[in-house]
């Protein structure tokens, strides 16, 4: 285990054990499983330290979510968080263990309509520090991807863990993200989905004002400094230079059941 890995479960047993719950994490999964998404999307992270072990206690709740767990994943996609990749190697091993398939980032596949195209931010860090980072030559590869899904008329959404815009702090964020929205920019995207902030959030990036969604924890107690458990129920309608999402924002109550929250409606 590494110091970064030492530190990380020395604040688990400190705090976040208190914040971010098993029992929760699975009444999540079975709140969306019962909604019966076409396509479940987990922008990371799976586990806290990035130790086996916490990935092969994930399998149970991402068989909640999605079914049983196959090569192809048929059900869901998952890009990998900062915790995930603690230590180099950690997600790699990681992702055989839930029985991912070897991915090269970014990748794209469909859902219907929708191409949902694959960041990984996922970098070991110093100490203390949560930053991400994709490099350039993701972001140029991903830049021919959008253009090439554009050209065949897909709602292309983003998938990525560290906020593409300026909503956490420097040692937490995306350092390369100025080059990102450049990118999206130039490229173009209807959609991007997010987590690493805890938080449920809306904002517009880039020139053009494309949405980015953030997402709460998916197994955040009630009653503590952290939003609770939530995750966001995203509908796509409409075409090609009219694409809309409605959003739903699912909470987790101080009952111990969901509920709506809220929904609104969005141009893309």
């Amino acid at each position: 285990m590494t110091l970064k890995q030492r530190l990380a479960l020395r604040n688990w047993r400190r705090r976040r054990r208190h914040i971010l719950q098993a029992d929760i994490a699975h009444l999540t999964a079975r709140d969306i499983a019962a909604a019966a998404p076409d396509h479940v999307v987990m922008t990371g992270d799976i586990a806290n330290v990035g130790l086996p072990a916490e990935f092969n206690a994930a399998i149970p709740w991402l068989e909640t979510l999605c079914g049983s767990i196959d090569r192809e994943m048929h059900n869901i996609s998952i890009v990998p968080g900062n915790h995930d990749a603690l230590a180099r190697g950690c997600w790699e091993a990681g992702a055989a263990r839930l029985g991912l398939a070897t991915q090269s980032y970014p990748w794209c596949r469909r859902v219907g309509p929708v191409a949902l195209i694959g960041l990984s931010t996922a970098v070991p860090t110093l100490p203390l520090l949560a930053t991400g980072r994709l490099g350039a030559q993701q972001i140029d590869a991903a830049a021919e991807i959008l253009t090439a899904t554009a050209v065949e008329g897909l709602c292309r959404i983003v998938l990525i863990h560290h906020p593409p815009g300026e909503t956490t702090k420097w040692r937490r964020s995306l350092t390369d993200r100025h080059a990102l929205k450049n990118a999206l920019s130039t490229a173009g995207a209807e959609v991007v989905l997010y987590g690493h902030n805890h938080r449920s959030e809306e904002v517009r990036i880039g020139s053009t004002g494309i949405l980015a969604l953030g997402v709460p924890a998916a197994s955040a107690a009630t009653g503590t400094a952290t939003e609770p458990a939530g995750w966001h129920a995203i509908a796509i309608d409409g075409g090609p230079g009219a694409w809309r999402a409605t959003v739903t924002l699912r909470r987790l109550q101080p009952t111990g059941t969901f509920a709506a929250e809220w929904t609104r409606s969005h141009s893309l």
